[in-house]
């Protein structure tokens, strides 16, 4: 976007809020008349069954909107908590598609988004049926890691990653004994590091080869940059 447009949009703004780790940023089903807008933490989306299990369907890196349903309901479509604590940013619905009247890149940045996020979706539900237990923790650092790299977030192969191991095994369908044995496994192989809530991925080409990672699946080129780019 052009300066004029980041001005613009960032003046569309009406709330900056924090929040504390695990505490909910948004409740399933909650109206809603706000895009909500992870600037910095991490988060994950998620979806609690009646009888209390819990599946994270997203893992939430800064820049990401935390749920996409405004597009077609009032209504705000699965859970989002923090991981870490979090600051979000608060834009009301109306005032950015009136706003993109003017300036239409805003409504295709955030389709764009959109269609990243469902990719992510369908590629986590390729993990759940396809990959076994390494390959699936594998690609997940490697999404993880293209994301976090795209936004500027990766020094010397390392970032900030506040999930536990059980809420690594909700959103892989693995327990988190499971889990750990994994890491465990990738860690003797000199693949990844994991410690503090700072994950290190010492040989990326090799992880993803492991992974059965394509990053044109997700809609980038392995430099992180969107296959089509928004003009």
């Amino acid at each position: 976007m052009r300066e004029e447009e980041l001005t613009h949009l960032m003046h569309l703004v009406k709330a900056l809020n924090r929040h504390t780790a695990h505490q909910h940023i948004l409740e399933e089903e909650a109206p809603s008349d706000r895009i909500v807008v992870l600037i910095q933490g991490s988060a994950c989306r998620f979806r609690r069954l009646p009888n209390g299990r819990r599946q994270i369907t997203a893992f939430l890196v800064p820049g990401d909107i935390c749920d996409y349903r405004f597009l077609s309901s009032g209504t705000v479509g699965q859970s989002v908590a923090a991981l870490s604590p979090v600051a979000v940013a608060r834009i009301p619905v109306e005032a950015f598609v009136a706003a993109s009247e003017t300036y239409p890149v805003f409504m295709r940045a955030m389709l764009s988004a959109s269609a990243v996020n469902d990719a992510i979706m369908r590629e986590w539900m390729i993990s759940l049926g396809q990959r076994n237990a390494l390959e699936r923790v594998a690609y997940l650092l490697c999404e993880l890691e293209l994301r976090m790299r795209r936004v500027g977030l990766v020094e010397d192969g390392s970032f900030s990653f506040a999930a536990t191991q059980a809420d690594l095994g909700d959103a892989l369908g693995l327990s988190s004994v499971h889990v750990n044995r994994t890491l465990q496994e990738l860690r003797r192989r000199h693949l990844v590091g994991m410690s503090k809530g700072v994950v290190t991925l010492y040989d990326v080409d090799s992880l993803g080869r492991l992974a059965l990672f394509e990053p044109h699946s997700l809609g980038y080129d392995r430099a992180g940059r969107a296959a089509v780019p928004m003009h």
